[in-house]
């Protein structure tokens, strides 16, 4: 008997984790945890759908909780492999009204942009490793763009970026991004959350997500940025993955109008040996966003392309292209004066080899 004295027992022995859990870098609305739980060894992923953004409206976050579930159904219908949502759930803070949406799904590997950025040439010469996986991520991609309503216009959108996909142990690829929910929904195609305000924003948006040529520009634009000495050969297997998906005569116009497209102009340039090279390289950069690409204003992301381009070439460092994608962010729409900024910066970069 211990006369009244409570004796705790040995935290050390007392208390006993269930799981470990991991912070991944996540987007620009959602928080990212992998949960891995110590018996059984099984691990998930928790996203916090809304965390960087201040939350949701608990009416509005019901809405898009369903939204998601239904975008999810109308992707995995199409044959895309998502890791099925095991809860989803809503957390409402009551003490300023903010709710946050609580998605819960097997975990499936590390992330594209993970595996591409520790992808070592000197280990695999031949680019055999990164050929593979663009093709598996086409395969995933190509579900989506075969299922039109036009020549280009998908029924179903997609976000085509690195980190979206993710490689299991078997060697499976998966798609695990149903946030935005980007779907028709009643019709009316769902680009952003918030929708964009301005017309370019929902032009931009739409070609990117909805529209084929933006899916496969995007796509092969996310992997260079990742690793910028592999632009051409993901361009190279990309293009023929997606030879097919559309009719021909308008893949063959694609095609043509990409070879003109200013990027693939300053390769050239680039490439040119005589006393010209630097003045028509400048004189690209000074003039790219004024023609239209695809018939739309491809606006800032022509810029990045540029970038790409001089990453891909050697005379800009990835560290140099991320501070450029960087100042390049924008919302809905850059002024002009800040354009003619970065144009400036980009022409900084010719003549360094």
């Amino acid at each position: 008997m211990h006369s009244g004295i409570l004796v705790m027992p040995n935290e050390k022995h007392f208390l006993h984790p269930v799981s470990e859990t991991f912070v991944q870098r996540g987007g620009f609305n959602s928080e990212i945890f992998h949960i891995h739980y110590t018996e059984g060894g099984r691990k998930v992923v928790e996203k916090r759908v809304g965390a960087k953004r201040g939350g949701f409206e608990f009416t509005q976050a019901g809405e898009i909780a369903r939204d998601v579930l239904q975008y999810q159904h109308e992707l995995v219908s199409l044959g895309v492999s998502m890791p099925e949502i095991e809860r989803l759930a809503l957390n409402c803070d009551v003490r300023d009204g903010q709710t946050l949406i609580y998605l819960v799904a097997p975990w499936t590997g590390l992330d594209m942009e993970v595996i591409i950025n520790q992808w070592r040439m000197d280990r695999d010469p031949t680019c055999s490793t990164v050929r593979h996986l663009v093709r598996e991520m086409c395969a995933l991609l190509k579900r989506v763009c075969t299922d039109r309503l036009t020549a280009w216009d998908v029924r179903v959108g997609i976000d085509p970026k690195a980190s979206n996909f993710t490689l299991d142990e078997t060697g499976q690829v998966w798609y695990v991004d149903p946030f935005p929910p980007r779907y028709r929904k009643y019709g009316k195609p769902i680009i952003e959350w918030t929708m964009p305000k301005t017309e370019l924003g929902n032009i931009l948006g739409y070609f990117k997500y909805y529209d084929v040529r933006g899916i496969l520009l995007g796509f092969t634009a996310q992997l260079a940025r990742v690793k910028p000495s592999l632009k051409k050969i993901v361009e190279d297997v990309a293009l023929e993955e997606f030879r097919g998906t559309v009719p021909e005569a308008e893949w063959a116009e694609f095609c043509n109008e990409l070879s003109r497209s200013p990027w693939r102009l300053l390769r050239e340039a680039l490439h040119r040996e005589d006393d010209e090279k630097r003045a028509r390289a400048e004189d690209i950069i000074r003039h790219c966003v004024t023609d239209e690409i695809f018939g739309i204003d491809y606006h800032v992301y022509t810029l990045r392309e540029i970038a790409l381009e001089l990453a891909y070439a050697g005379v800009m460092t990835s560290t140099q292209m991320e501070k450029f994608f960087q100042d390049s962010h924008f919302e809905e729409r850059l002024p002009d004066e800040r354009i003619k900024e970065l144009q400036s910066v980009l022409c900084t970069f010719i003549g360094k080899e």
